[in-house]
């Protein structure tokens, strides 16, 4: 169990005179399980100590023989204020995320991952992150991940992914596809 006093849910440096909170509960029902449910609320915006994102987070993991499991849910709200798309109303937005590792041999796993989210208002896409100003968003994608250890001491991890948006997000289209290559060293 934990208990933060924060600045604020996704701010390094203070921006109003007011200190988030941020719980955190986990527990191990067997050794192959572990369950974990975070919640935060307080005011995040510029110079705001009014409008507060308040939100919960569940992660569930589970060791299924030579795979792992993860599913994570999301949900969060912030009260009306001017730096909101919509500034009259609540915004909300939610997401969905599942990860799957397997181990194919003693060298070689396989990594699955998929997410969603629905961002029903903008607050947390619009204009942030590279993508355009809206009113709403809802963007998803599917990776796969290889997990190379061949050698001693390293990882490689070549890795495709998909990601679709409802907004022209990447690039002026609203699909786009991304190869990545990954080396670790372990030491």
């Amino acid at each position: 169990m934990q208990l933060r006093v924060i600045n604020g849910w996704d701010q390094v440096s203070d921006n109003n005179k007011r200190k988030s909170l941020m719980g955190r509960v986990g527990i191990s029902p067997d050794t192959r399980t572990t369950i974990g449910v975070t919640g935060f609320w307080g005011p995040e915006q510029t110079g705001n100590d009014h409008a507060n994102r308040y939100g919960v987070e569940a992660l569930v993991w589970r060791k299924l023989g030579t795979a792992q499991l993860w599913v994570q849910g999301d949900y969060g709200r912030e009260q009306a204020n001017a730096a909101l798309p919509t500034p009259t109303q609540d915004a909300r937005w939610w997401a969905l995320g599942g990860w799957m590792m397997y181990d194919l041999s003693t060298s070689l796993g396989l990594a699955l991952r998929g997410d969603y989210v629905n961002d029903e208002n903008g607050a947390r896409t619009s204009g942030s992150l590279g993508y355009p100003a809206n009113a709403g968003h809802k963007l998803g994608s599917a990776t796969a991940t290889l997990n190379v250890r061949t050698w001693p001491n390293a990882i490689v991890r070549p890795e495709i992914r998909y990601d679709r948006s409802t907004l022209a997000a990447f690039n002026g289209k609203e699909a786009q596809v991304t190869f990545a290559l990954a080396v670790t060293y372990l030491y």
